[in-house]
């Protein structure tokens, strides 16, 4: 709540704004050549051989889905590395008031 106050969002402003976190995907360090683990470099990144989505599958359209997956985190319904949130991302649940509009 004090980024939300930060920046002069409302609760549902931020929680919104969150949801485009549902989008685009991440570089996963899993299968990488060793040579690239020890000296990270752009091109290794962009080489990389997996990429995940942050939350959800649906990673080229927004969608409702990163609000269901935070629900399900924070009903324990989640399996280990099925999603990679931030910590920002569970604040969403862990807070009463932001969690009341996730569920909206």
């Amino acid at each position: 709540q004090f980024f939300c106050k930060q920046r002069n969002f409302s609760e549902l402003e931020f929680v919104a704004l969150s949801g485009a976190h549902g989008i685009g995907r991440h570089v996963s360090l899993l299968g990488m050549p060793k040579s690239c683990l020890k000296q990270l470099t752009r091109q290794c990144l962009e080489d990389a051989p997996v990429n995940l989505p942050f939350v959800s599958p649906s990673v080229d359209h927004f969608d409702n889905s990163y609000f269901t997956y935070l629900l399900k985190w924070y009903a324990h319904d989640i399996q280990t590395g099925e999603i990679a949130f931030i910590p920002t991302d569970v604040s969403l649940v862990v807070d009463a008031g932001l969690r009341r509009s996730v569920q909206r």
